[in-house]
């Protein structure tokens, strides 16, 4: 039921300048990813920042920190580790922040830019899922850069810009936000020098944010966003089981589309056969499930009863 057709569109290209927009808005058509997406961040870093790697580790903590997108009502929306991105690709499902430009889309003024994939969910469901967002930075730029290891709190600072900040920014493009005239919000399109604001996301950010991914009733747990067809089924999380060594509770809950009746199973493997041990199947759009469980491998199911439409999901367990 996927649909096969991939788009690979340049969605920003980020200026030191001002730019005039509404109040958060999103990117058209409106994608969001199935699952967090992981990140692999250029373990070679920038040159001319003096931390101990060039601003990678404080780019890794930056995006995926509480004050951040994680933290922004959604859930846990976004990984990140710092890697090889030699093998940087368009298209290939893999996640990089490179500090150079492998792809050479950004040149003249641009600062870094970005490459968002994505694709129809099913065909014909309007729906559409993010499938690969690569991020690039001009190397010939005359953008000073420096991070809060190199300088924290701006003492030093003298024109700079903080990375931290502008990849969280550049982060939420690849989430499926664009930009906002709201002065002071992380993706509002104008890049303070010596401040590292952006870092931290807001109010509209955060708004903007949930309008994609729901409002998780678990600050903590991983989101999760797809489509269903009446009377088709999904395996959760990401389409597979997922195994626990102690016991414990097991949690999920299920955001379904308003005027459709979505119901929630949870399964456990006996050794031979999946076998429901919990589920909510009331007639409403929204279920949850609390069970404590033994140790074995899980998973969720989440059925359309009746009606058609994206639902958002979220989990944890022991």
């Amino acid at each position: 039921m996927k649909g096969p057709r991939r788009t690979l569109s340049l969605v920003t290209v980020l200026l030191l300048a001002a730019g005039t927009a509404l109040s958060y808005t999103l990117t058209s058509p409106q994608r969001t990813w199935n699952c967090p997406t992981t990140y692999v961040v250029d373990q070679s870093g920038l040159p001319s920042i003096a931390d101990a790697d060039g601003g990678a580790t404080a780019v890794v903590q930056a995006i995926t920190s509480s004050n951040a997108w994680n933290g922004a009502g959604a859930g846990r929306i976004i990984k990140a580790s710092k890697g090889d991105v030699s093998g940087l690709t368009s298209g290939d499902g893999i996640p990089m922040i490179s500090f150079s430009d492998p792809l050479g889309i950004c040149t003249g003024s641009c600062i870094a830019g970005s490459l968002n994939g994505y694709s129809l969910r099913s065909p014909g469901s309007g729906s559409y899922k993010l499938t690969d967002v690569d991020l690039v930075f001009n190397p010939s730029s005359s953008t000073s850069w420096t991070s809060q290891g190199e300088d924290p709190g701006g003492a030093g600072c003298s024109g700079e810009v903080y990375i931290e900040g502008f990849t969280v920014h550049e982060v939420g493009h690849g989430l499926g936000l664009g930009h906002t005239a709201v002065a002071g919000a992380t993706m509002y399109p104008s890049v303070p020098s010596c401040s590292n604001s952006q870092a931290t996301t807001e109010a509209d950010d955060e708004a903007g944010l949930r309008a994609l991914y729901g409002t998780s009733p678990c600050p903590a747990c991983n989101s999760h966003t797809e489509y269903l067809a009446s009377l088709e089924q999904e395996i959760q999380p990401c389409g597979s089981a997922y195994k626990t060594s102690v016991t414990g509770f097991h949690e999920g809950w299920l955001e379904g589309p308003a005027t459709s009746n979505f119901d929630l199973y949870l399964d456990r493997y006996n050794g031979l056969a999946w076998v429901v041990v919990a589920s909510s199947t009331g007639a409403a759009s929204s279920e949850a499930i609390s069970y404590n469980g033994l140790p074995g491998r899980y998973r969720y199911r989440v059925v359309a009863a009746s009606g058609t439409g994206t639902y958002h999901f979220w989990e944890r367990h022991p």
